[in-house]
């Protein structure tokens, strides 16, 4: 658990040290100009769903999910 917990750290710093640097999601059924992106985990199935608001400089982590589940199901919830 520890190990889990320090690599989702280091993919929160990263993110919040460069927050546009992991690919984007396409996203159905939004219909503004949101950009979710995803990180994931090195030694994990897991990842991070994750938005950037750059205009008040707050990134928004949406979800932690399990990869091998049905890539349908991860922003639903």
């Amino acid at each position: 658990m520890a190990r889990f917990r320090m690599e989702l750290e280091d993919a929160l710093d990263t993110i919040l040290e460069f927050p546009d640097i992991f690919p984007t999601l396409k996203v159905v059924g939004i219909k503004t100009n949101l950009v979710v992106r995803r990180v994931l985990l090195r030694s994990f199935y897991h990842g991070l769903i994750y938005t950037v608001l750059h205009e008040i400089e707050v990134v928004r982590v949406v979800k932690c999910y399990y990869t091998r589940s049905n890539p349908e199901t991860w922003l639903q919830e």
